[in-house]
């Protein structure tokens, strides 16, 4: 079941996936992975909200799990979206200190919060270990690898992402 939901997700299709991280967590409530998914799908398809105990559940059935930093990227993301910013930038920061060399999107929340908040330098800084992550990385790179179907918290993303500096 959480194979087909991660399929969905990677098509950008949130919504569809949602009822088969739903089946895959009915068999086996202790799945971090599955409340993970179930939380990526919910913060892309706009119910943010509903997502941050999955994705919080996840993090506290595997803390050592090497998606970790994905689990608090996800929840950064989530806080975003329901404007708690500084929840954005907290769970962004401990993402940050999670990863590994691949993982730029780790760095998204963190970036478009900071952005919102104000806080330009400490935005670049992060903005710049983004980067050295994945120099390629532009708002249309993030429009077109980083599916959100909820066009407010994509333009939300976007726009915390842009106040940073990232380039079209």
């Amino acid at each position: 079941m959480m194979a087909l939901g991660r399929v969905y997700q990677l098509e950008g299709k949130h919504i569809e996936a949602i009822p088969y991280h739903e089946g895959a967590i009915a068999l086996n409530p202790s799945l971090a992975q599955g409340h993970y998914n179930l939380g990526a799908a919910l913060t892309f398809s706009g119910k943010a909200g509903e997502a941050i105990s999955c994705l919080e559940t996840a993090i506290r059935l595997s803390p050592r799990d090497p998606w970790t930093a994905h689990f608090m990227a996800r929840l950064s993301e989530a806080h975003l979206f329901t404007g708690r910013l500084d929840d954005a930038v907290a769970w962004g920061r401990k993402a940050r200190q999670q990863t590994g060399p691949w993982a730029w999107t780790a760095r998204l929340g963190l970036v478009s919060a900071l952005g919102h908040l104000g806080q330009l330098d400490d935005a670049r800084t992060a903005l710049e270990e983004m980067r050295g992550k994945r120099p390629d990385v532009s708002l249309s790179f993030v429009r077109t690898h980083f599916p959100i179907e909820n066009d407010a918290d994509r333009e939300s993303l976007l726009d915390g992402l842009r106040k940073a500096g990232l380039p079209e």
